[in-house]
């Protein structure tokens, strides 16, 4: 059995321990069941439900019948960027500093002996409610921004082994960057002359500087469907992009996501004026604008490539993705693709 990194005492009945429900589940029910759909089955002494959720991991939810210890076990696609070993550390980070706002993490294994196996983090299951919907009153805003400044109170530090959040920016010369590495995954026919001309257009933008920011713990994904909204406060799951960064990129990328794209102009001023109202950091305003823009633009890219390489199944995920898994049509992402040419060359009119 691969050996598993612990830092909690796993549960352990007739012999059967946690590590081995994590092995069952890796080279048995994973492989029979390489689908985003939802399923539960009783093994041993657990009770597992197959939770349905992204297209990058797999997640059970595992709990003791007597004991009721409640777990969500979570498999990840083997890539460069460590998806376990960011979400147990940044996880692990937050325990440490006594923040009950993310699940606690168990068990971190990264099986580097079998390539056949997938990374896998187990922590506790976080109960409360989730919504693809974004929050729609001054209220809940305010309890998600909340969530975020206790996130970035984390600051920065050279003895924590965190590395920098999977996607960030700390200027805007690293923005074009990352523009330019989507639209280099395109073959040049496959771009549209939309985004060649958006790219050209920040390339040719005179932008801002400011000093290096301050860095900070970021989750690096503030999609809708990972905050639990809970009455004490909201929580978050799914912490595998996490890593140190500019938290004025982490606000200017929640204004550029997807989820987020029905939000007014209106709503975003109130945003950034509750989240900077006692922060004393005369360019935390000027770098949101900045990278807000400049990940309207990657959008445009990222969303040019789906449609190039999901239906040449070019687009490896963990999760299968055809038929009913498949989040959107074909349609509803070029849609959304135009859509964010159109934000992008408002954004681009606009003066700073």
């Amino acid at each position: 059995m691969p050996v598993v990194q612990q830092i909690a005492r796993s549960a352990t009945k007739d012999g059967v321990t946690l590590q081995g429900l994590i092995h069952h589940l890796a080279q048995r029910e994973f492989a029979a069941i390489n689908t985003n759909t939802a399923n539960a089955f009783d093994w041993h002494h657990w009770h597992v439900t197959s939770v349905t959720g992204g297209l990058n991991n797999r997640v059970f939810r595992a709990q003791e019948h007597k004991s009721g210890q409640d777990m969500a076990i979570k498999f990840y696609i083997r890539d460069a960027r460590d998806r376990a070993g960011r979400e147990f550390a940044a996880l692990h980070r937050l325990q440490q500093n006594g923040l009950d706002i993310a699940p606690q993490p168990l068990l971190l294994g990264r099986f580097a002996t079998d390539q056949h196996l997938a990374p896998v983090v187990v922590q506790t299951w976080l109960a409360g409610t989730v919504s693809a919907i974004p929050p729609d009153t001054d209220a809940e805003w305010q309890r998600l921004l909340d969530h975020l400044r206790v996130v970035h109170g984390i600051k920065q530090r050279a003895e924590w082994a965190i590395a920098p959040v999977v996607l960030t920016m700390t200027n805007a010369h690293d923005g074009l960057r990352e523009i330019d590495a989507q639209v280099a995954r395109l073959p040049a026919e496959a771009r549209p002359v939309a985004l060649t001309e958006l790219q050209a257009l920040a390339h040719a933008r005179i932008w801002p500087t400011w000093s290096p920011p301050k860095l900070c713990l970021c989750r690096g994904d503030t999609n809708t469907s990972n905050f639990v909204r809970r009455p004490t406060g909201w929580a978050s799951i799914d912490w595998e992009y996490a890593g140190w960064g500019d938290p004025a990129f982490e606000l200017g990328d929640l204004m550029s996501m997807p989820p987020y794209q029905d939000v007014d102009g209106v709503r975003w001023e109130w945003v950034l004026h509750h989240y900077t109202a006692d922060l004393v950091d005369p360019t935390f305003a000027l770098r949101v604008q900045a990278y807000r823009l400049l990940m309207l633009i990657w959008w445009v890219a990222r969303l040019a490539r789906w449609l190039y390489e999901v239906p040449r199944q070019l687009d490896r995920r963990l999760a299968q993705q055809s038929g009913a898994s498949m989040p959107y049509t074909q349609q509803q992402q070029a849609a959304k693709m135009e859509n964010y040419v159109r934000r992008a060359q408002s954004a681009l009119a606009e003066p700073y």
